[in-house]
């Protein structure tokens, strides 16, 4: 399965592992271009242990 596949069949909402490994960057590559807003994206939770997920439609505006 190629990489463009694999991210067609992730849900629309994805982790910050998964943009890593789709970018091909760091997590904390991720977590850094979150909080310079480069796109939308959300926390559930509001601890430590909060997480976050990106629209798909955010990540594909920014590498078009």
């Amino acid at each position: 399965m190629n990489k463009k596949s694999q991210w067609e069949d992730l849900p629309d909402l994805v982790t910050v592992s998964e943009v890593a490994l789709y970018l091909r960057v760091a997590h904390a590559t991720v977590y850094k271009m979150i909080r310079q807003k480069k796109f939308k994206a959300f926390q559930i939770g509001n601890n430590a242990k909060a997480i976050w997920r990106i629209p798909k439609s955010e990540i594909e505006k920014l590498i078009s």
